[in-house]
């Protein structure tokens, strides 16, 4: 059976050779960069490897950073938290840097408004030199996904850990980051090496903790619908390399990865 004009041989060529999947990546590329000579920059696109783009999502506790930072290690993307792109723009002492702070130091949601492009051009920044990227705590709701979406940004998988609030809570609770590395533990199931100093973030108190869980459980359908076509449950109760294990199949199993 034929599809319009097509023959069976050619869209059997079609899909065996993800056709789709390359001009789809093309043309994400194109909206991004938004060449001056856009042959030119397809014929340029099409001989380099097409990076990797992934969101991250869920509640606070869940491991979000944690994953990252293994993907980030194994399959050479860039880790981008958004909480630590706050923290460097509050270090910066730039204007946008102390119009947030106040926020930051007291563990509270910075209003989209005061950070948003401020992702959106760490992004690009990360595309322009080709590498692929996951994103951590962000987007948290349809508003900022629209922002994202609006600048030609969407992920390939959008991964949400799913796990029950008093796991998260307990997990949140438990958590320690060492301030010279910023490297995250957990003291109940992975705890600092001897000898390591840590701390514990402003915004993993009880009543932040809280908040963030309430704000979180708000948004999170609206969440996932807006990124349905790339949504994947992954089972956040399993233990880190589980959730890895999980996460890395999903990935994968991308088409595109198989043209990396």
């Amino acid at each position: 059976m034929s599809t319009g004009n097509i023959s069976d041989a050619s869209l059997k060529y079609f899909q065996d050779n993800k056709i789709k999947v390359l001009l789809e990546e093309a043309m994400h590329d194109v909206i991004m960069q938004k060449p001056e000579d856009p042959l030119s920059f397809l014929l340029a696109h099409f001989e380099k490897r097409t990076p990797l783009r992934l969101i991250i999502a869920g509640p606070p506790g869940c491991g979000k950073g944690t994953q990252c930072e293994l993907l980030e290690s194994h399959y050479g993307i860039k880790h981008l938290s958004v909480g630590d792109l706050l923290r460097q723009e509050v270090d910066s002492g730039s204007e946008v840097g102390q119009k947030i702070a106040p926020f930051v130091k007291e563990g509270k949601l910075v209003p989209d408004d005061l950070f948003v492009d401020l992702v959106i051009k760490r992004i690009k920044e990360i595309e322009s030199l080709h590498q692929g990227w996951v994103l951590d705590g962000f987007p948290r709701s349809r508003a900022q996904s629209i922002y994202l979406q609006r600048a030609g940004i969407s992920p390939q998988k959008f991964l949400y850990i799913d796990l029950p609030d008093s796991v998260a809570t307990e997990r949140a609770l438990s958590r320690v980051f060492d301030p010279n590395t910023r490297k995250t533990y957990n003291t109940a199931s992975a705890p600092p090496p001897d000898g390591v100093q840590t701390v514990k973030k402003i915004d993993d108190s009880p009543e932040a903790v809280g908040m963030r869980l309430k704000y979180f459980a708000a948004r999170k359908d609206e969440l996932i619908e807006c990124y349905s076509p790339f949504y994947v449950r992954i089972d956040g109760t399993l233990d880190t390399n589980g959730v890895f294990q999980e996460i890395k199949e999903q990935i994968d199993s991308l088409e595109i990865v198989k043209l990396m």
